[in-house]
């Protein structure tokens, strides 16, 4: 070996291990982000890495040519740029993502192994090996934002133009530059709510009302709302078509429709499918969370641009106002709101304001609200329809058990009948409209609840709330 080639190796010894500290360092900072047992992960990341090294140092008796050399630290440098957006984009698909962590620490411990065998480097320049590796390993903890696919780019046409003949290294760093302008891995985004999923949150974001994470895992998607997992792409369709077309069923030639809630869009989908129905009004309680499910295509996705239907009319305005100015309005009132967790979700499940939507009803309306899980918050339930009761309508409680979010209830009635005949009329109804769930047989399924006890808890008003007390005693 040449004095130049000395010298060249010892650059790339150096090279490789910044690099080996750099891949540590974001395998570390990844595996303990995404994974539950991420501290026995990362221990077995610096393990293999230290394992390659002992285990090439021994299996590698012969001086390895620069340009072997040169080939292995370009390849370190595409595994620091490739493998971590590989393992990002796998760890929603498999169990066995962390296996891509596992190989390519084992990779590049083998990599700064072929610089050790011949024992003839200096202790000086060990310990600045070591140093360099620890420095970048500590740095780019740190600092994961440092943008290091471009610093990698130079660093492979450097390590072209050091270890081989000029041809050679002219082609490597063209190559390097048509990878750094048409091969831009996918940006990884860590999100701090990411501590409160085991499946990969991809969206997280904050509307005046609550905070949103979405989290995938095997190509569906899991919608939370402050922490709860309200609904999936999985089974959505369970929710939503119970919720609404055992109402439209009722309704004699519904015309007109009152959506309250229901900002992901889904209600509205099931809606449209009627076609006698010629208008629906669409009031939003979160006008943020709307915005979002218009501009993002994973929600676009899922509600299949129903916002843009042109039979849907976008209302603004307070929930209770808006129902005070509607009288004798709609033919079907559905309420897809939030569950009622606090003071102000709680006035959506009084009597004030069942009875606004009783006047909002023409002489023969329907009215549906969700009415959360009558399997973990039965009280709640119950004094959801004493509220109801209270107000003038004859309610009818139903069910459904959705996998993704368990039991879950609605209570649905008729202006003109009580919930007896109510359930004559939708056990005799036919389903007209295309589902991908409900059918007459599962029709009669969410309609068997047995024997359903009145609340013995004060009735519901603004000015007495019960509701969200009972709600909290059992769901916190």
């Amino acid at each position: 070996m040449t004095f130049r080639d000395r010298k060249a190796s010892r650059a790339l010894f150096l090279l490789s291990g910044a690099l080996s500290g750099v891949l540590l360092a974001d395998h570390a900072h990844f595996i303990l982000h995404f994974y539950e047992r991420s501290g026995f992960d990362v221990a077995l990341v610096f393990i293999f890495f230290i394992l390659a090294i002992f285990v090439g140092q021994r299996l590698i008796k012969k001086q390895v040519s620069l340009e072997i050399k040169g080939i292995a630290v370009v390849l370190q440098g595409l595994l620091v740029v490739y493998t971590l957006p590989l393992e990002y984009l796998m760890i929603s698909k498999t169990l066995y993502a962390i296996f891509i962590s596992y190989l390519t620490t084992l990779c590049s411990g083998a990599v700064l192994s072929l610089f050790l065998p011949a024992r003839r480097y200096s202790l000086p320049l060990k310990t600045l090996g070591i140093i360099l590796l620890l420095g970048s390993l500590v740095t780019r903890y740190f600092y994961p934002t440092f943008p290091i696919y471009y610093f990698i780019t130079i660093t492979i046409i450097v390590t072209s133009f050091v270890s081989f003949p000029r041809p050679f290294a002219l082609s490597a760093t063209l190559l390097s530059l048509i990878m750094a302008l048409f091969l831009i891995p996918p940006e990884i985004t860590y999100y701090p709510s990411q501590k409160n999923y085991a499946d990969k949150v991809i969206l997280s974001f904050l509307t005046p009302f609550t905070r949103v994470d979405v989290t995938e895992w095997k190509g569906h998607y899991w919608f939370y709302y402050n922490g709860k997992n309200q609904w999936s792409s999985l089974d959505a369709a369970m929710y939503s078509e119970s919720l609404v077309h055992p109402p439209l069923m009722l309704a004699p030639s519904p015309d007109k429709v009152l959506v309250i809630g229901g900002e992901n869009g889904l209600a509205l989908r099931e809606i449209v499918k009627h076609p006698d129905i010629k208008q629906v009004d669409f009031l939003p309680i979160d006008a943020e969370l709307v915005a979002q499910f218009t501009q993002r295509a994973l929600f676009q996705n899922q509600h299949q641009g129903i916002y843009d239907h042109d039979k849907i009319s976008l209302k603004t305005g307070e929930v209770f106002h808006f129902l005070y100015q509607s009288k004798g309005n709609y033919d079907v009132i559905i309420c897809d709101i939030p569950d009622p967790v606090d003071i102000e979700t709680n006035q959506w499940f009084t009597v004030e304001f069942f009875q606004l939507a009783i006047a909002a009803l023409n002489e023969r309306g329907t009215f549906v609200t969700q009415s959360g899980s009558p399997y973990l918050a039965p009280e709640a339930f119950r004094a959801i329809g004493q509220a109801m009761r209270a107000a003038g309508f004859s309610p009818l409680p139903y069910h459904n058990q959705v996998p993704s979010i368990g039991e879950w209830g609605w209570h649905l009635a008729q202006k003109d009948k009580d919930h007896v005949e109510v359930k004559k009329q939708l056990l005799n109804g036919v389903v007209e409209v295309p589902t991908r769930w409900l059918n007459q047989e599962a029709l009669k399924m969410v309609l068997s609840f047995g024997k359903m006890t009145d609340s013995d808890t004060a009735i519901n008003t603004l000015e007495k709330p019960v509701i969200h007390q009972l709600y909290n005693n059992v769901t916190r």
